[in-house]
């Protein structure tokens, strides 16, 4: 885990900005590819929590915040991810609703920042 301090929750930001920073420096050493494959493998591992999908929303909306605004060093497959989210939600409805009971409320918050930040159909 990478914390701002110990206790605070895992910080993907400084984790997302470093992968960058590393890419940049190193543009074939593998990093942008490494990154699309733990996006890839966050996925389907996202089954079973709300809190996990939520995690993979926020750094996928972080990656596409630094793409939008050109700080971004490569840029991901959105169309596929999105695609595979989307199957990935559809499939496990049922299990984030036992997770959590407001998980449909959950969902619209996040299909409408989608929507309205980055052009996505979510869910």
């Amino acid at each position: 885990m990478v914390e701002i301090h110990p206790g605070a929750g895992h910080n993907f930001f400084y984790v997302v900005d470093a992968i960058h920073n590393c890419y940049k420096k190193n543009p074939q050493g593998g990093y942008d590819k490494g990154y699309a494959d733990g996006l890839y493998a966050l996925i389907s591992v996202s089954s079973a929590k709300v809190g996990t999908l939520e995690q993979l929303l926020r750094i996928l909306f972080y990656q596409l915040d630094k793409e939008k605004d050109g700080t971004a060093a490569f840029k991901i497959d959105i169309d596929d991810m999105i695609a595979k989210i989307n199957a990935l939600i559809c499939e496990n409805r049922e299990v984030y609703r036992k997770d959590y009971a407001m998980f449909d409320s959950c969902l619209e918050r996040y299909k409408k920042i989608a929507k309205e930040e980055y052009g996505l159909e979510l869910g």
